[in-house]
Formats: C-alpha cells, sequence, structure tokens
C-alpha cells in the first residue's frame, strides 16, 4: 500500500468513526460538575484500589481543567481546601476507607457551589452575561432550578433571552440561592440530628460535613449583614457539629449536643435575616423554613402515588415532623396573635401531613405550603 492509499484510508476510518460517534452535547459547567462529583462516587465504589485511583484522577482532572483557576481568582482558601481533599482522598482509597473518603467528597463538591456563586457575583460586577450563565450551570444542576424554583428559572431565562437583564436579574438570582443555602444550613443539623435519632452514625457525619460545606457559600454574606464576630461564630459552630459526630461519645451526647448547637445556629440565622428573635419569631420562622424544605424535597420524593426516591422522602417527613412539633408547642401564643390565621395553619399542617402519609399529590403539597406560608406571614405581622 502506498502513501496516497495509507492516507485515503485513514481519512475514511475518521470519517467513519465521526459518522459512527453520537453528536456530545454542548457540556456546561454544570455538567463537569456533575461529572466530578460521579467520578468521586464511582472511586469509593470500584472494586479495585487501581479502579477505584483511576476513578479520582479523572475527578481531579475534571477540577483542574474547569474549576481551579477560578477558585484560585476568587477564594484561594477553596482551592486549597479542595486540594487537600483530593490529597487526603487518595490516601483514604488507597487504605480503604471509603467512608471517609465519602466525608471528603463532600468538601470537593459543595466548595464547588461557593466557587461558582461567587463567579456569578463577579460576573455581575463585570456586566458579563455569558460567564454567569455559564456559572450558573452549576447551580442549575444540582438544585434542578427549572424543576424547583420557577422564580429563579424564570430570572435566568429572562437574561439568556436578553443579557442587559444581567444587572437587575442576576442580583435577584443570587440573593434567591442565598436563601437555599441558608435552608441547606438548617437542614443538615435538622438531618443529623434525625440520623442520630435513628442510631445512624454514619449518615449524621455526612450531614454535618454537608452542612459545613453549604455554609461555606452563605459565609461572606452573613459577614456582610452582620458582622465578622457573628459570622465566625456560625463557622465554629458548624465545625463544632462535625467534631461531635466524628467523637466517640454516646449516640445520645451526640444527638443533645447537636440539637443545642442546632438551637444556636437558627438563631444567628435569624439575626441575619433581621427577623424576630423573640421566642414565637424564632418559632414562626422555624416553622417557615422547614415547610420550604418540605415543598422542595417532596416534589423529588413521590410521583403518581408513589415514592420514586426514598431519602427525599424520609427527609420531608422530617421536616414536617418538625414543623408540626415546633407548631404544637407554640400554638397557644399563635392563638393569642391570630385564632384565625392559627386554626387555618394547624389544619393545613394535618392537611399536609396526610397527603404526605399518603404519598398523594406534590402539588397539593405546595399548594397547602404556600397557604400556610400566608398564615404565618399574618401571624409575624399580627406579632409586630
Amino acid at each position: 500500500m502506498n502513501t496516497s492509499q495509507k492516507i485515503i484510508l485513514s481519512s475514511l476510518f475518521a470519517l467513519a468513526f465521526i459518522i459512527s460517534t453520537p453528536v456530545a452535547f454542548s457540556t456546561t459547567l454544570g455538567d463537569q460538575w456533575d461529572s466530578l462529583k460521579a467520578s468521586l462516587s464511582t472511586a469509593e465504589k470500584s472494586p479495585t484500589k487501581d479502579e477505584s485511583l483511576n476513578n479520582l484522577q479523572t475527578a481531579k482532572n475534571i477540577y483542574t481543567d474547569n474549576f481551579k483557576n477560578a477558585a484560585i481568582s476568587v477564594d484561594a482558601e477553596s482551592d486549597i481546601l479542595i486540594t487537600n481533599a483530593f490529597s487526603n482522598t487518595e490516601s483514604m482509597l488507597s487504605a480503604g476507607n471509603i467512608e471517609q473518603a465519602s466525608l471528603n467528597r463532600q468538601i470537593i463538591d459543595k466548595t464547588i457551589y461557593k466557587i461558582a456563586f461567587m463567579k456569578m457575583q463577579l460576573a455581575i460586577t463585570q456586566n458579563n452575561s455569558a460567564d454567569f450563565l455559564s456559572w450558573f450551570t452549576v447551580m442549575e444542576k444540582k438544585f434542578k432550578i427549572s424543576e424547583n424554583y420557577s422564580d429563579i428559572n424564570t430570572l435566568s431565562n429572562g437574561i439568556k433571552s436578553n443579557s442587559s437583564l444581567l444587572s437587575v436579574n442576576g442580583p435577584q438570582i443570587t440573593e434567591k440561592l442565598l436563601e437555599i443555602f441558608k435552608l441547606k444550613t438548617v437542614e443538615e443539623l435538622e438531618e443529623a440530628i434525625a440520623a442520630l435519632d435513628k442510631g445512624d452514625l454514619k449518615s449524621a457525619k455526612t450531614f454535618t460535613y454537608e452542612g459545613l460545606y453549604y455554609y461555606r457559600t452563605l459565609h461572606p454574606s452573613i459577614e456582610e449583614k452582620i458582622g465578622a464576630e457573628s459570622a465566625n461564630e456560625l463557622l465554629h459552630k458548624m465545625e463544632s457539629a462535625i467534631s461531635v459526630t466524628m467523637s466517640d461519645k454516646s449516640i445520645d451526647i451526640m444527638k443533645s449536643e447537636i440539637t443545642q448547637i442546632s438551637e444556636e445556629v437558627e438563631l444567628i440565622i435569624r439575626q441575619y435575616e433581621g427577623g424576630d428573635v423573640s421566642e414565637l419569631g424564632l418559632a414562626l420562622s422555624g416553622i417557615k423554613d422547614r415547610l420550604n424544605l418540605v415543598k422542595i424535597e417532596y416534589l423529588d420524593a413521590v410521583k403518581d402515588g408513589k415514592i420514586i426516591n426514598q431519602e427525599e422522602y424520609d427527609e420531608t417527613v422530617v421536616f414536617l415532623t418538625k414543623a408540626i412539633e415546633i407548631f404544637n408547642s407554640n400554638k397557644l401564643a399563635f392563638t393569642e396573635l391570630s385564632d384565625s390565621a392559627t386554626q387555618s395553619l394547624e389544619k393545613n399542617l394535618t392537611d399536609i401531613d396526610s397527603i404526605v402519609s399518603a404519598k398523594g399529590s406534590t402539588d397539593e403539597v405546595v399548594t397547602l405550603v404556600e397557604k400556610s406560608l400566608a398564615n404565618i406571614a399574618s401571624l409575624q405581622e399580627f406579632g409586630g
């Protein structure tokens, strides 16, 4: 075969490969984050050490290629956290310590959210809608924005269709995302308590890790609004929660200490919100947050009368149970503010509980949650 024939044959093979290979979709930063997370998870489940380390290297390459420079430019601490977590994960996988490797995954996974969020903030100041939307795909992928947050989705679609809307819609989106991170900070401690109640220490550890690294995205906003001292105190509380679950204390003592930490965290969160921090004010805000979590979790938990995600369903039950518990503990005081609003809220909570127990309509739960939030707003107004 002469040189010309070899070239032609090579070209034909290349063309055949292109034709037979499916056209790849345009990979977003959200897709890259998802692939990184999947590679880390696969590394933990791989049957051999070599496979584990290969998958870990894949995740590391994705981070280096897509997120590392961004981290260095906006928050060098985040890059250090992720780099150290990769190094520690390699050691843990080599030693067969899968549980600790899984905890390290929370550090890597959730620290990328902070990088993405800060890049979005920077894009707003630079009036760079393309960059904003590119980093927004991480949030979009993680939180299923198009499915679960119609208000954020509408704002982002506005920017996609008209880039000049970035200056108006961008800050609204980041504020709404901060609300999600605020809820996650509260949520993970609640879940850790529920896990300890079941004697599930492994899950409790995971939840406290998730809580801390979700909080890191919220931390700068806490510092800006109520000061570095309060922000650092909250950071310390979230770190303390990890220390508790990683200790050799009894489950009962752990649960008691995490419950105390959770209450202290919520108090700082309420101060950050600028809301009423009286006993009743905290109770109403506590119910409100947990009902918002019920709405979010239940949407992913049930479909057509069946549980499609047991973890999300269990979390729905945890948050709803806590909301009802707070209501019952404060019902008399709520009644003094407004008997009608209290009765309406009680009925809505009872109806939500019935629907969730029966794995009923997600739309009905969303509607009842919205009605309940209106009841809470009325009680907050009556409470001044």
